[in-house]
């Protein structure tokens, strides 16, 4: 259930803020934003939770590759329960500029939600949401992805030749890690060495407490990284 009193504690916040407070339930450390994501760990609302396949802690071994071709890159993920896919962040690294898109796919392609970055930091974990969150069911496969103009993408070699679980979503070992070259933003399914790509997805619950949530997310602004 959403508080609908502001925290006393936070008599000295910013306007925004205390709206914020007073329309969401309290997120354990977890602002999600129309620019940006601050999450250390899994976040309670009501009975349910947001989860991210990793925190905005969480850095890539390399944070910028050398290959400068334009790319969609990225994850297989399934969640345990049904939600909600609010955002879509990726981890941005030096050379890694020019216009980003965000898309959530359904396994066999189809395009179900897609978003253009905006208010970009310089490096760092990118986030942006989509108009409306889109609803996913327990233990299907989804692709969330973006697509880079310039290339120069975050990567780990090798990183799902284990599953990587958490919160309520994992994405599987194997042929994970997903691209496709290309001037224009398309459905990903080439992979290589199990790499990870450092693409994310931000899913929430599905009830009725999405609307104040999307208010914050369209209040708010980026984080710095």
């Amino acid at each position: 259930m959403l508080s609908q009193s502001p925290d006393r504690r936070n008599v000295g916040l910013s306007a925004w803020r205390r709206k914020a407070l007073r329309a969401t339930a309290t997120l354990g450390g977890l602002a999600v934003a129309a620019g940006g994501l601050a999450a250390l760990a899994p976040a309670a609302i009501g009975a349910a939770t947001v989860s991210t396949l990793w925190s905005t802690s969480a850095v890539p071994q390399v944070a910028s590759v050398t290959d400068a071709q334009p790319v969609e890159l990225g994850v297989k993920f399934r969640s345990s329960a049904p939600g909600t896919v609010m955002s879509v962040r990726f981890y941005k690294g030096t050379g890694n500029t020019g216009t980003h898109t965000g898309s959530l796919w359904s396994s066999s392609g189809a395009r179900l939600a897609a978003v253009t970055f905006s208010g970009e930091t310089n490096s760092g974990w990118q986030s942006a949401s989509f108009a409306s969150p889109v609803p996913i069911a327990a233990g299907v496969t989804y692709v969330v992805s973006y697509h880079t103009d310039a290339g120069h993408y975050a990567a780990n070699s090798g990183y799902f030749t284990t599953a990587r679980a958490r919160g309520s979503l994992t994405a599987p070992s194997g042929s994970n890690g997903v691209y496709r070259y290309g001037i224009a933003s398309g459905f990903p399914t080439s992979s290589y060495s199990s790499t990870n790509y450092w693409v994310d997805a931000v899913v929430g619950p599905t009830t009725t407490t999405a609307p104040g949530i999307r208010r914050w997310m369209r209040r708010s602004r980026s984080p710095s990284p």
